[in-house]
């Protein structure tokens, strides 16, 4: 008799586990082209008016978000590709 057969209450747990990572990385990577895309510069008709440090400010902030969402965006694609090389070396007959 299988192990999964035996302990059905235990596979439903790890199944919910399963769909609740999957949902924190679907949100994950939302996030982090939001982050992305927040350095992406305005179009406007006419200049900003207003104080100018308040202005830096919100574009260096910009700029920093900016800066985490890429990296943040370079490090999921790098630890997908690594994954991936591990699964299929695992997978490869021997």
């Amino acid at each position: 008799m299988s192990t999964m057969k035996r302990h059905p209450f235990a596979r439903i747990i790890g199944n919910s586990y399963a769909h609740l990572q999957h949902s924190l990385d679907e949100l994950i990577e939302w996030s982090v082209v939001k982050l992305k895309n927040v350095d992406t510069p305005r179009q406007t008709k006419e200049p900003v008016q207003g104080n100018r440090y308040l202005r830096f400010t919100g574009k260096a902030f910009r700029s920093t978000l900016g800066f985490l969402g890429t990296m943040t965006e370079s490090y999921f694609t790098k630890y997908r590709d690594l994954k991936s090389q591990e699964k299929n070396e695992v997978e490869k007959p021997t």
